[in-house]
């Protein structure tokens, strides 16, 4: 419910909306559909999207390192085997 304030009448209004902007894309939204954070719903999705495949890079550029890191390590410790496996002889 709205307050319109006309010619120093205040009337209520179940038709009236009060209205406030979004912090990001400076729309009128209803205050009832603004986020705490200031943000209308359709940025707060876009902002979600973007975190999500942000996070989806960063698992997986993690991913990738501890797949080299296990690839170096198994090839350190192929080379140990074998060094000791020929006994340091070079054939």
């Amino acid at each position: 419910m709205g307050k319109v304030n006309w010619s120093g009448f205040t009337f209520e209004s179940k038709w009236v909306v009060n209205a406030t902007e979004c912090v990001i894309c400076k729309d009128k939204v209803p205050v009832d559909e603004v986020n705490v954070n200031g943000m209308c719903e359709k940025c707060q999705e876009i902002e979600n999207n973007l975190l999500e495949r942000l996070a989806g890079k960063w698992a997986d550029m993690v991913t990738e390192e501890d797949e080299r890191r296990s690839f170096w390590a198994a090839v350190q410790n192929l080379e140990e085997t074998e060094e000791t496996e020929v006994g340091g002889w070079w054939w």
